[in-house]
């Protein structure tokens, strides 16, 4: 009975480390084999909150107001004003659409959706690269900016595969790897996030004026940080170079 028992205890140890390494496995080659930057759309921010007049409005009212705001609606006339910011809507729509098409190393849930293709097809835009938007183009001209692109998922990976190793399972030799270069991915983070959060910081900080005057270094400055985005993944041995590089051009 008991040898039954333990037979049937070391059989599920088995099947639950083997799922563990499998989602391990992928999970830890595809993080390492990501570019050490991405870009992210900044956000908008959210519109004030109408002034009021200190009081509360109840439900009843609201559904008043909102009645009373889609009747007057009907019956007004479509102004300049609008027809205006539906064009530029448009712009933004297909500006968003074609970066998030060109950006390298990306990767974008619906990027190739119909709507995104036919509103750069109808424009002419399919074939425009990454290097054509940005040889003259600030990435905060684009509502862009820089972020590491890391998961930090990755060090409880290590720290469980350290466990494992003390629990005397052997390890893939792709997990083994990772884990051995706990301290350099930490510190190359750190240090990266560091550069990229006062780079961003040091930008935004900028008045309109002063980008201008400013906009041949920050091109630049871009150039340094762009092979983040399209060359330097996890796996390279140069990151911190590429940290320092980046630095010497910080203002």
């Amino acid at each position: 009975m008991y040898k039954a028992f333990s037979k049937v205890i070391k059989e599920y140890e088995e099947t639950k480390y083997k799922e563990w390494v499998h989602g391990a496995a992928h999970f830890v080659d595809n993080m390492m084999k990501k570019n050490v930057l991405k870009v992210e759309f900044m956000k908008e921010p959210a519109p004030p909150a109408p002034a009021g007049r200190g009081m509360d409005i109840t439900a009843a009212g609201k559904a008043h107001i909102e009645r009373k705001k889609k009747n007057t609606g009907s019956k007004t006339s479509l102004q300049p004003t609008d027809v205006v910011n539906k064009e530029i809507e448009q712009k933004r729509k297909r500006d968003k659409a074609l970066m998030l098409m060109r950006i390298p190393g990306q990767h974008y849930e619906n990027v190739r959706s119909p709507s995104s293709i036919s509103l750069l097809a109808k424009e002419g835009l399919t074939d425009v690269t990454w290097r054509d938007l940005t040889v003259h183009k600030l990435m905060q001209e684009y509502n862009l900016t820089f972020q590491p692109n890391f998961d930090d998922y990755i060090f409880l990976v290590i720290r469980e595969a350290e466990l494992m190793e003390q629990l005397g399972f052997s390890l893939p030799a792709c997990i083994r790897d990772v884990a051995m270069q706990k301290s350099r991915l930490y510190y190359e983070l750190e240090a990266l996030t560091s550069v990229i959060e006062k780079y961003n910081k040091n930008v935004l900080s900028l008045s309109p004026s002063e980008t201008f005057l400013m906009k041949r270094h920050l091109l630049d400055m871009e150039r340094h940080i762009l092979p983040g985005l399209t060359r330097v993944t996890w796996t390279a041995l140069g990151i911190g170079e590429y940290i320092k590089d980046i630095t010497k051009g910080l203002f």
